[in-house]
């Protein structure tokens, strides 16, 4: 074969070659085109799929807002209604149609001012349910125990109502708080004192829930109440709160600040900015406040 002709067979098969190579790159091309569209499409698909997942919830939510909005209002009409079954069935079914802060302020409403007694019992009993129950609706209910123009069965509803409220404020507490709550309150029934725990252990939630009421309640986002550590008393007089607003209400807290100083308890009464006398905490409560603090402020995007 000459020199030519070896040429020409190079070439003839470099134009096999080249033909193959082009085949296989041209397919390989468009099998890679194919599957980026395939990839693209099953993309979009699932982009959609979320999109009307989402559209599909947010209707949901948004027809579950207004049926309750329409459920509440209803209840909000029979409290108003002079059939005291209906201001019953209220008072328990808006548990769960209204913020916890908002129903505990209906309960401590109707457990004041109702005319009937049986619904004031009713309002007494959802009281003794709440999770978190706040020092006003104890303050009515420990009222109403000691009010003598109560039925009996009311006053003594409202006595098993109060021993839940404290015995559930101590029982948030921790073990060395819970423990030294209630020896202060032995403490003072022996001087003649009639005192009891009005708050105790305060969710996050329930802290957020006061900073954030119109208006203002407190200006702390995370209080010493979150730890645990921390509670509040009230002390009575035949079923009456006293405030400390007079000299001689003043010194009975001081008395009872006296003995939470001798279990070793700090007490608000000797704040220099601000006394707060139904207040007492542990002596390592500030330190543990502070770490929840950081903890929180580490955590919060």
């Amino acid at each position: 074969m000459g020199s030519e002709d070896k040429v020409k067979d190079r070439w003839d098969k470099a134009q096999i070659i080249s033909g193959f190579v082009a085949s296989v790159v041209i397919a390989a091309v468009g099998l890679t085109v194919n599957y980026s569209i395939q990839q693209t499409q099953i993309e979009s698909s699932r982009q959609n799929a979320e999109i009307q997942a989402a559209l599909a919830k947010q209707i949901a939510e948004s027809q579950k807002k207004i049926q309750e909005s329409v459920l509440t209002g209803q209840l909000v009409e029979h409290l108003a209604s002079k059939d005291s079954i209906k201001r019953r069935i209220a008072v328990v079914a808006l548990e769960h149609a209204v913020p916890s802060e908002t129903y505990e302020s209906v309960v401590s409403i109707v457990a004041k001012f109702d005319e009937s007694t049986d619904v004031r019992i009713t309002a007494y009993q959802q009281a003794g349910n709440l999770k978190e129950p706040g020092p006003d609706i104890t303050k009515h209910i420990v009222a109403a125990s000691e009010d003598s123009s109560k039925t009996d069965e009311e006053r003594q509803v409202a006595r098993v109502v109060v021993d839940k409220l404290e015995e559930g404020a101590i029982a948030g507490l921790r073990p060395e708080a819970g423990s030294l709550a209630r020896k202060l309150v032995e403490n003072a029934r022996e001087k003649g004192i009639e005192i009891r725990v009005i708050a105790g252990h305060r969710s996050l939630q329930e802290q957020e829930e006061l900073f954030r009421r119109v208006p203002k309640v407190t200006n702390a986002r995370v209080s010493v109440h979150n730890t645990g550590l921390a509670f509040d008393i009230g002390i009575f007089e035949k079923g009456k709160y006293l405030e400390g607003s007079t000299k001689r209400e003043g010194q009975l807290y001081e008395a009872v600040g006296a003995l939470g100083k001798e279990l070793g308890l700090e007490w608000g009464g000797d704040g220099k900015v601000f006394k707060d006398m139904p207040h007492f905490e542990t002596r390592n409560a500030q330190d543990e406040h502070s770490k929840l603090k950081e903890r929180l402020a580490n955590t919060t995007p």
